[in-house]
């Protein structure tokens, strides 16, 4: 195991999608939204989204060199997200403001 992964600053995010809509991040680091540069997780994700439930011990993963807020990696799954995930009291999966499952989960 790398022990320089340890040492790292880690972070949530979340996309959803509806019918008319594609995906759009709706939970992103604060310095990715303070910048307006949540798109680069839909992007580097994009292969990924259209595929189904992520199966058990299966995760994905994108190193962005260079980007506009720095070195990232991402390691995520596309799973129906529950709120504990993003530190949110209850047992239900994470649902968008129209109660749609939100099925896309991720760490940078």
């Amino acid at each position: 195991m790398d022990i320089s992964i340890i040492n790292q600053d880690v972070w949530c995010f979340l996309a959803s999608r509806n019918q008319e809509i594609d995906y759009l991040v709706v939970v992103a680091p604060d310095f990715m939204c303070e910048e307006n540069y949540t798109l680069i997780l839909a992007n580097a994700t994009e292969e990924e989204r259209t595929k189904k439930i992520t199966d058990k011990g299966t995760i994905y993963y994108r190193r962005i060199i260079n980007s506009k807020v720095g070195y990232l990696t991402l390691a995520f799954r596309v799973i129906k997200a529950v709120k504990t995930d993003i530190g949110i009291s209850g047992d239900g999966v994470l649902k968008d403001c129209f109660g749609r499952v939100i099925r896309y989960y991720g760490m940078i």
